[in-house]
């Protein structure tokens, strides 16, 4: 029975041993295995590495700068490559190295081996957070490309809703002016036919309005003549008036004005006869005892300067007439004398909502060369007239020569011949100018149809 037991036990001893040795042999097996694999499984894991260090340059490139879970997880894959990066350089095997040395490294790889699956792990680990961060970012773009995408389906499709409203639009309005353009075609077709129509029915009208036209003609020249005798006789009233209110003037004074001033006055009465303001062309100065009749005009100047004018406050001017006699004296030594008359009016016409008075102050002064006498004193003068606006009564009686309505107002007492508007000028002026208008307007008017003989 002990032989038995020894007998098993040595077995059982045996067959333990005999394990022990089988599973020395499987890890010495193993551990060749690995010896002989380190050379190629380190180049691979360098060849890895380098194709790492690649794809994590291009995520850098293109990744955002502003995204901080990217930078943290690219900071711990470039830490782990780094580490991972020195353990297989250290066991790199080089064709210069000997050969224990290329063993010994090959040995050192396996016994590293434990410390590189660690460093890969850990790799593995920052690419999946990598993967995952990419993905997120990956996300976050697909929904702003969609939201881009629904708003520019959404404003593509007002867009060709406006359009579709426009060209709806432009269609009615095309056949609004179509419909247009065919009642005003009706219409012109209608208006034609009622020109021509009222042509034809105005040929005795035109003829009539000929006649009464070329009967007008006819008779302006009576009616200027008509008009030009009033105004004579007007002025010779006023004249006489005037003289009158000088003389009994001159009667009631008890030695206040001057004799100066009396002619000065006398002279500024008889410069208004003109209907201007200035001598007339045949009248020289009262100052000079030569007669009149020696004098011969040579030419004459006239300016006018504005100092006002405003339609609120009126006109402020001046019209300065310089007139230049000569005259030759057989009887005297000096052949050729000179004389220089210059009137100088400052004329102040107001607006007619200030004042209907005209204030016009007049200097005379005449300048003698070589008449042997010294020239005279100037002389002043100051009058006023009656203003009156351009669309009075009387103004446009003159201008439309309403001799029967000149004359009634003349007779009343209501207006003047020395009357003036606001632009200065007097009645007759006015009179000229709207006869010259008239003139012209009628000499360059023509008719709109044909002439028709007086015969037809």
């Amino acid at each position: 029975m002990a032989e038995l037991l020894g007998v098993a036990a040595s077995a059982v001893s045996l067959v333990a041993s005999a394990g022990q040795l089988l599973q020395s042999a499987i890890v010495l097996h193993s551990f060749f295995k690995d010896i002989q694999d380190a050379p190629t499984h380190v180049q691979r894991l360098s060849d890895e590495l380098d194709a790492i260090i690649s794809i994590l340059t291009k995520v850098k490139s293109s990744s955002r700068d502003d995204d901080p879970d990217l930078e943290r997880v690219l900071g711990l894959i470039q830490s782990a490559i780094e580490n991972l990066s020195k353990t297989v350089i250290s066991l790199r095997l080089s064709p210069l190295e000997s050969k224990t040395r290329r063993t010994w490294n090959t040995v050192k790889a396996v016994f590293k081996n434990s410390e590189i699956s660690t460093l890969l792990n850990e790799l593995e680990r920052c690419k999946s957070m990598l993967l995952q961060v990419t993905q997120a970012q990956h996300s976050e773009a697909l929904e702003g490309l969609q939201r881009s995408m629904t708003s520019f389906s959404l404003d593509q499709s007002n867009q060709t809703v406006s359009i579709r409203k426009t060209v709806s639009d432009t269609q009615t309005a095309v056949e609004s002016i179509q419909s247009v353009v065919t009642t005003t075609q009706n219409a012109i077709g209608t208006t034609s036919v009622t020109v021509q129509h009222l042509a034809n029915e105005t040929v005795p009208i035109r003829a009539t309005v000929q006649r009464i036209e070329d009967d007008l003609i006819q008779r302006q020249p009576m009616l200027f003549a008509a008009f030009g005798h009033d105004i004579k006789n007007a002025i010779a009233q006023e004249l006489q008036q005037v003289s009158r209110e000088i003389q009994a003037s001159n009667a009631a004074s008890t030695g206040g004005a001057s004799v100066e001033m009396i002619n000065a006055r006398n002279s500024e009465r008889a410069l208004v006869s003109d209907g201007r303001g200035f001598p007339s062309d045949c009248r020289d100065s009262c100052f000079l005892n030569a007669p009149q009749s020696k004098w011969k005009r040579e030419f004459s100047t006239m300016s006018t300067g504005f100092w006002v004018r405003s339609m609120i406050f009126g006109q402020l001017r001046t019209k300065t007439l310089t007139v230049f006699y000569s005259k030759s004296d057989p009887d005297t030594r000096v052949h050729e004398q000179h004389k220089e008359e210059t009137v100088t009016q400052v004329e102040f016409f107001p607006a007619t909502w200030l004042t209907a008075r005209a204030f016009i102050l007049t200097y005379n002064a005449i300048k003698c060369f070589g008449t042997g006498q010294s020239s005279p004193a100037p002389a002043f003068g100051l009058r006023t007239v009656n203003v009156i606006p351009i669309q009075s009564e009387i103004i446009q009686a003159v201008g439309r020569a309403d001799i029967h309505t000149v004359r009634n107002r003349f007779q009343t007492g209501r207006a003047t011949p020395f009357d003036v508007d606001t632009r200065g000028w007097n009645l007759l002026q006015n009179a000229t100018f709207r006869c010259g208008v008239s003139l012209l307007s009628f000499s360059l008017s023509t008719p709109p149809f044909p002439s028709i003989r007086r015969g037809d």
